[in-house]
């Protein structure tokens, strides 16, 4: 989005487009910085200087579809009662329970035939991360981060999942980038 389009603002444009649709993912792109903090308050996923470098504008188009892609996939989970779909924004975090899995929905939670290395490679970044070997959790639902613990709560439920010392400097910079990218 353009913020100087003839007769229009390309701002008023993004925010009419961000209420009917809140998932949509908008780039500014300017010559004029002083448009900065206005399109910080919307929330828009990229601010692009003009002229528009185009490999910046390439790696940009990646991150914003692979959080889509990642964000917006159906998953099949594969249980001993049958196989159910859900979108991957709608799993909260999936632990490993010995050769098997329990995928914790925003519905319910099942146990998965499926071994946890399949979820591992399935669910990745931007918004999942592996927080210890027995725990995949999706940044969206994350409350607390605390040095050996994560929080993460939907709607009256709260959940714990496990952080490795190890991974928390790691953990805290990519959720502070996730939470940057979802504004």
């Amino acid at each position: 989005m353009d913020i100087q389009i003839p007769n229009e603002n390309g701002l008023d444009i993004a925010k009419q487009l961000q209420q009917h649709n809140p998932y949509i993912k908008v780039f500014i792109v300017t010559g004029f910085d002083e448009y900065l903090d206005d399109a910080m308050r919307l929330n828009v996923f990229r601010y692009l200087s003009k002229p528009i470098d185009k490999n910046r504008l390439f790696r940009n188009l990646q991150d914003v579809l692979c959080q889509y892609n990642t964000q917006n996939r159906i998953v099949a989970v594969e249980t001993a009662e049958g196989v159910f779909s859900h979108q991957a924004q709608d799993i909260i975090f999936v632990e490993a329970n010995g050769r098997k899995s329990i995928v914790h929905t925003t519905k319910k939670s099942y146990q998965s035939t499926l071994p946890f290395s399949h979820w591992s490679k399935m669910l990745v970044l931007p918004c999942f991360y592996l927080t210890h070997r027995s725990f995949l959790v999706n940044m969206h639902f994350v409350c607390t981060v605390e040095k050996d613990q994560i929080q993460l709560k939907h709607q009256n439920k709260q959940f714990s999942a496990y952080l490795t010392r190890r991974r928390y400097t790691d953990f805290k910079q990519q959720y502070l980038f996730y939470l940057e990218s979802v504004k």
